[in-house]
C-alpha cells in the first residue's frame, strides 16, 4: 500500500496582473475536491483539513503563514483577506478536482497570493493519490515586496496520529511513512530556506505565538 507524493510547486514570482476568478461564498467555507478514490476538503480560513484515499484519512491540516516584517509574528494566510475561489472538474468525472483560491486586498489591492490545487486520484483499492499545488505571488505595487512565507503540514498517515517517521531527504524533498504507507512532499522551486520536523504541535505553536519564527 503506497501513497505517492504530494507535489508542491512554489512559484516565487511577481506578476503585474491579478488572477481573476468569480466571487464565491464567504471566508470559512468548505470546498470539496473529488477524483476516483480520493477526496480533499479545503477551508478558506484554515486550508486543507482532509485528504482521504480509499476511505482512509491521511491528513490533519496543511496551511500557510506569512509576515511582511522581520520582527512581527506570523499570521495565517486567511488574514491577508479571502477574495474568491473557483473549483472545476478537469477530467469530467466524479466531482471537481481542481481549485484556485485567491487571498489579498480587494481592488485596488496591492498584493495577493493564489493557491491552485489539482487532485489526481487512483483506481479504487490502489491506495494511490497525488495532490499538486502551485503558489503564485502577485505583486502590483510597482516595487519589491519582502515576505516571509511558511508552510505547515500535519499528516496522520493511516488515519492515526502516532507511529510515523519523517526524513528530510534533501532541501526539496521530505518523506513521511507509517508502516506500509508513505507520502513524499516535493518543492520544485525554490528550495525552502529552513525545514523543521517536530511532534505535534511544537512547530505550529511557533507559527501562532507572538514572536517571529526565524529557525
Amino acid at each position: 500500500m503506497t501513497m505517492p507524493r504530494l507535489a508542491l510547486v512554489v512559484c516565487l514570482c511577481a506578476f503585474l496582473a491579478i488572477v481573476s476568478v468569480p466571487s464565491q461564498p464567504a471566508s470559512g467555507s468548505m470546498i470539496p475536491l473529488d477524483d476516483l478514490n480520493s477526496h480533499v476538503e479545503f477551508r478558506t480560513d484554515s486550508g486543507l483539513t482532509a485528504w482521504t484515499v480509499d476511505d482512509i484519512s491521511q491528513l490533519k491540516q496543511q496551511w500557510f503563514y506569512y509576515r511582511f516584517s522581520d520582527t512581527a509574528p506570523e499570521v495565517p494566510l486567511s488574514s491577508l483577506g479571502y477574495l474568491n475561489h473557483k473549483a472545476t472538474d478537469g477530467n469530467f468525472n466524479d466531482g471537481d478536482d481542481s481549485l484556485t483560491v485567491v487571498y489579498g486586498q480587494p481592488n485596488p489591492g496591492f498584493f495577493s497570493i493564489t493557491l491552485t490545487y489539482i487532485l489526481i486520484g487512483g483506481l479504487d483499492g490502489s491506495h494511490k493519490s497525488d495532490l499538486q499545488e502551485t503558489i503564485t505571488f502577485n505583486n502590483r505595487t510597482g516595487q519589491a515586496v519582502h515576505i516571509h512565507f511558511f508552510q505547515y503540514c500535519d499528516f496522520d498517515l493511516g488515519g492515526t496520529p502516532g507511529g510515523d517517521t519523517v526524513d528530510i531527504i534533501n532541501p526539496n524533498l521530505v518523506k513521511q511513512s507509517d508502516a506500509h504507507i508513505m507520502v513524499a512532499e516535493t518543492v520544485t522551486t525554490p528550495a525552502p530556506n529552513h525545514t523543521e520536523l517536530g511532534v505535534y504541535d511544537s512547530t505550529l505553536q511557533k507559527l501562532i505565538d507572538a514572536s517571529p519564527t526565524t529557525r
